[in-house]
């Protein structure tokens, strides 16, 4: 049998360090989203891109995270990138 996956053996400190990494990332985008609204939904979008779900539309993450509609994360998205 040829094994083409590594095995990963990931601590809690990889956890809370990946956490940490996550945090820095979205910092780097902070001053495109004016609104806090914005801020939390663009948090939720990057939480979605980590979620192991076969389609990454932004409806299925938010239904995946919070359970209700997208549009508000839609129109956020929409509005930094016409900028």
């Amino acid at each position: 049998m040829i094994e083409t996956v590594p095995v990963v053996e990931l601590t809690t400190d990889d956890g809370q360090d990946f956490v940490r990494e996550r945090e820095t990332y979205r910092a780097l985008h902070h001053d495109l989203f004016r609104r806090r609204e914005q801020r939390e939904q663009y948090a939720q979008y990057v939480r979605g891109l980590l979620v192991d779900l076969s389609n990454k539309s932004v409806e299925t993450m938010v239904l995946h995270i919070k359970g209700d509609s997208s549009r508000s994360l839609n129109r956020s998205l929409v509005v930094v990138l016409q900028r």
